[in-house]
């Protein structure tokens, strides 16, 4: 298993629209990715200021899954039309199970 760990912090013009749009599209991704096994996706609480603002984890099923994603239509598509258009900072991890 490879875990992808990722905190993204929006700009400051972001409407709560345009982060429950990510949020969803992240949450629809399993059903779209192969290899992709699951994800739990988080919208910060806002209780202390400079806190990212979306944090999800996906579970792959190996490596070569993760490395798939990267390029997969509905992931770019949802980098695209969602996500760098907010983006300010992203940071991201991965771990092997």
């Amino acid at each position: 298993m490879l875990h992808h760990h990722v905190m993204l912090t929006l700009a400051g013009s972001a409407t709560s629209e345009q982060r429950d749009a990510i949020i969803d599209g992240l949450r629809a991704l399993p059903d779209e990715i192969p290899g992709l096994e699951s994800i739990e996706v988080s919208a910060d609480a806002g209780l202390a200021e400079g806190n990212a603002h979306v944090y999800f984890h996906m579970t792959f099923r190996d490596e070569q899954s993760w490395r798939e994603y990267t390029s997969h239509p509905a992931h770019v598509a949802l980098a695209q039309e969602h996500i760098r258009p907010v983006l300010e900072a992203k940071t991201a991890i991965q771990q092997f199970d």
